[in-house]
């Protein structure tokens, strides 16, 4: 049950591709919204440790000078 209300402002071009998308599927923008969020932020076990690898990959780049690029992307493939 839906029980919160946002309002949100798009640019008119982001609006169109939203009512396109849609369309296309059948289903009302705000229901298309709704789903993106959830996908994209409703992170489940995958989700998490792909993260984690990123933030991984972020504190490796900024903490170290003579990045070892083999060892970043092998790390990387766990995920």
């Amino acid at each position: 049950m839906l029980t919160k209300r946002a309002q949100i402002l798009f640019e008119p071009e982001t609006w169109q591709i939203l009512q396109q998308v849609a369309t296309a599927k059948n289903i009302s923008t705000s229901e298309l919204i709704r789903q993106t969020l959830e996908k994209t932020h409703k992170a489940g076990p995958a989700s998490n440790k792909a993260l984690q690898a990123h933030k991984t990959i972020l504190k490796t780049r900024i903490s170290s000078k003579n990045i070892d690029y083999k060892a970043l992307i092998e790390h990387g493939r766990k995920y």
